[in-house]
């Protein structure tokens, strides 16, 4: 069985790409550029494709399966082991929850002021301002103001 290179489909996909179509011809240029032209396409000609190969060689399967079974041993001995720890912490100390703060109760709300532009209300030492945007009419999109 053939070693799969991973740049065998990018090499396919570039053998398989038609050459791009200029807007005009290369007739109408100068006789410099045309000499330019034709010295670096017969360059490009002259330049073999070189051959690349990955250095990287796969894993061994058996050092990767080595792991996952180490992996998995450590995770089962410090399951089986959580339990124990955990009965033993609990014998010797008596879980106490701290008392639970004295929640205040929330001033009633009053309302401060109430005209065109703005609404007030205050509660406690919280004050809430709401302005009033214009109002919208059907004949105005509602993204001119």
């Amino acid at each position: 069985m053939a070693e799969f290179d991973p740049l065998d489909p990018l090499r396919d996909a570039w053998q398989q790409v038609e050459a791009p179509q200029t807007d005009r011809e290369l007739c109408d240029e100068d006789a410099t550029t045309l000499e330019a032209v034709q010295w670096m396409a017969s360059a490009w000609q002259q330049i073999p494709i070189p051959e690349f190969r990955s250095e990287q060689k796969p894993k061994a399967k058996s050092l990767v399966w080595r792991r996952l079974a180490l992996a998995a041993a450590a995770l089962l001995i410090a399951t089986l082991s959580w339990p124990e720890a955990e009965i033993a912490d609990n014998q010797t100390k008596e879980i106490v929850a701290p008392p639970l703060p004295a929640t205040p109760t929330a001033a009633p709300a009053r309302l401060i002021a109430n005209d065109e532009e703005k609404i007030e209300i205050l509660s406690g030492k919280v004050r809430l301002t709401m302005l009033r945007g214009p109002v919208a009419s059907p004949e105005t999109d509602s993204t001119d103001y």
